[in-house]
């Protein structure tokens, strides 16, 4: 099972006066009541994340625990791999994470570390994070971009004939105008698809917990991985199975599941005469796009 080698967390929440422990079981302890409740992973029915709390149903009981009783990001972070890694084991749990920058947990596999991996720490940037998205947005809307483009000329084409007329003496003006037209609408396009992706990731890069916190990147033959350094264990790796293509920018790579993002790797946390190699490590075992 993934990240079981991390110790168990003892999480109190002041508002309802519960007491928790995160390990292999669930164990719920109440004011009210003398003894523990424990519970194992099969009992739980459902996990959702919220920005302020988590809330965890486990046999019609729904137990809510606000942010603020971990402690600590560091707490908060090592119990959301815990419990990852225990839906990994146990897929029928139904599960609601927040939207985030590092991969889920929940897609990680057991594996023995090589001594060859290109490992690296650090923190994201958000220039790394706008520019891989921008470009996955680009990549997305390309298609749609010509399209824009070709009906910008088209409209701008009809106005000019309806309005001048005369397309015999006027195509000579008619056809570039149209072109440089239609070529206008796609950058205008490219911008406005640009400035809503910055949008949309500065909120999530703002939102991820995650992104305060020194991380590990790890690739490897056997797979890759961006782990919260407080989290991470050596053992647990993402398989090149469950990479779909990866995009590169300047600054980053980026490796998609079909159209969900599992992986981002800044290029700056290693050497210059080691970002050729990496890159052609990668290119080695998932196609480019």
């Amino acid at each position: 099972m993934a990240f079981e080698s991390l110790s168990g967390i003892k999480v109190f929440s002041s508002t309802t006066g519960r007491g928790f422990i995160f390990s292999d079981y669930i164990t719920v302890f109440e004011s009210t009541t003398d003894g523990p409740f424990i519970y194992s992973w099969s009992a739980v029915k459902q996990v959702v994340e919220q920005k302020e709390f988590i809330s965890i149903t486990i046999d019609g009981t729904v137990y809510e625990i606000e942010r603020l009783a971990f402690g600590s990001n560091e707490n908060y972070l090592k119990v959301r791999a815990i419990i990852e890694g225990q839906i990994a084991n146990n897929p029928e749990i139904e599960y609601k994470p927040m939207k985030r920058i590092l991969p889920l947990k929940t897609i990680y596999s057991v594996c023995e570390m090589p001594d060859n991996a290109y490992i690296a720490t650090g923190t994201y940037s958000e220039r790394e994070i706008n520019s891989g998205n921008v470009s996955l947005m680009n990549t997305i809307m390309s298609k749609f971009l010509w399209i824009a483009s070709i009906l910008g000329a088209i409209i701008l084409f009809i106005i000019m004939y309806n309005t001048i007329g005369d397309f015999g003496k006027n195509w000579f003006y008619f056809i570039p105008i149209s072109i440089f037209g239609g070529i206008g609408v796609g950058v205008l396009f490219h911008l406005a698809t640009s400035l809503v992706a910055k949008y949309k990731y500065s909120e999530l890069y703002r939102s991820d917990p995650a992104i305060s916190e020194e991380i590990t990147f790890i690739v490897c033959k056997e797979g890759f991985g961006a782990v919260e350094s407080c989290c991470y264990t050596a053992t647990d790796l993402i398989p090149w199975t469950q990479a779909s293509y990866y995009i590169e920018t300047n600054f980053v790579y980026v490796i998609m599941n079909n159209k969900r993002t599992i992986f981002w790797l800044p290029k700056r946390l290693f050497p210059k005469d080691m970002q050729s190699g990496l890159g052609d490590f990668i290119a080695a075992r998932v196609p480019q796009k």
